[in-house]
């Protein structure tokens, strides 16, 4: 019997089964980091910036290289610029070496039209110690990307103070300035600190606002909205634009939102103000 059942079960006919797969490919994000350099100590420290935020995020690196043709550029700068001995300890991340051309404002603008972030050094190689560039200004006001102005101590240029600070206004603008430093705090494991910065006594450069309690307590909500693990350090401030740029030097990054809302050639108090005296890199976020 038992024998029988094993034979009939060896002649049973073999029966295939077929599955369907139907594969739909995944879209490929690419996210872009555009970052401009002329071999000056600035235009260093944004191309190392940006190169280490690229492998960060995982971004594309286009670098935007003076062109000696154009630019009055000293004769012991390397030809590329010092761009190959930044990167070269990076050599998974990719790169596109760009040369920028006759116009360099229109050249970065431009290529902030296809850029997530676009990186640029406070200022080149004939400008003096103090202030930013001629292009700085042009540049961030024309952007279509969030910029990042390089500047500061070398221990926020390497992010080793751990913390993000962000200016917020009671405006529209703080959701996306929120949003964006929650994303990056996560990114970087980084502290946050919140600001709200209203003028002292006399003359008044901001319009009528609500109260810094109010305004720090909605940023709070929001990033706990956004990023539960974070616990926000809450800061109140009284005090003209320049001080208030410096109030926080143990930063690594100074995120405020664009307020151009009606001379889009023209920026705020603030910004010029963080732009021109913060201790540590800029981010002008895009509205």
């Amino acid at each position: 019997m038992a024998q029988a059942h094993a034979a009939a079960t060896l002649n049973a006919p073999i029966v295939t089964r077929t599955t369907l797969v139907t594969a739909v490919a995944a879209p490929v994000v690419t996210k872009r980091i555009a970052v401009g350099t002329d071999g000056s100590y600035w235009g260093d420290a944004a191309l190392g910036w940006a190169a280490r935020h690229a492998c960060v995020v995982g971004a594309e690196l286009e670098v935007h290289q003076a062109d000696r043709r154009y630019v009055d550029i000293p004769a012991d700068i390397p030809t590329d610029a010092g761009i190959g001995a930044t990167l070269r300890s990076m050599p998974m991340l990719p790169v596109r070496i760009l040369r920028s051309g006759p116009d360099p404002v229109g050249t970065l603008v431009g290529a902030s039209a296809d850029a997530d972030l676009l990186v640029l050094g406070c200022r080149g190689h004939h400008h003096g110690t103090l202030g930013v560039g001629r292009s700085v200004v042009p540049v961030v006001t024309r952007a279509h990307c969030d910029t990042v102005v390089v500047r500061g101590m070398p221990a926020s240029l390497h992010g080793r103070t751990r913390w993000i600070t962000a200016m917020v206004r009671g405006s529209a603008e703080d959701i996306d300035v929120l949003a964006k430093v929650a994303k990056l705090a996560t990114s970087l494991q980084s502290k946050v600190r919140v600001v709200h910065v209203t003028p002292p006594a006399g003359p008044r450069w901001l319009p009528e606002q609500l109260g810094s309690a109010t305004v720090l307590e909605r940023a709070a909500a929001r990033l706990a909205s956004l990023a539960p693990k974070i616990t926000p350090e809450l800061r109140s401030l009284a005090c003209q634009p320049p001080e208030a740029a410096v109030a926080c030097p143990d930063t690594d990054l100074l995120v405020i939102g664009d307020t151009r809302l009606t001379d889009r050639n023209h920026l705020d108090p603030m910004t010029k103000a963080a732009l021109y005296h913060s201790r540590s890199a800029v981010l002008v976020v895009r509205n």
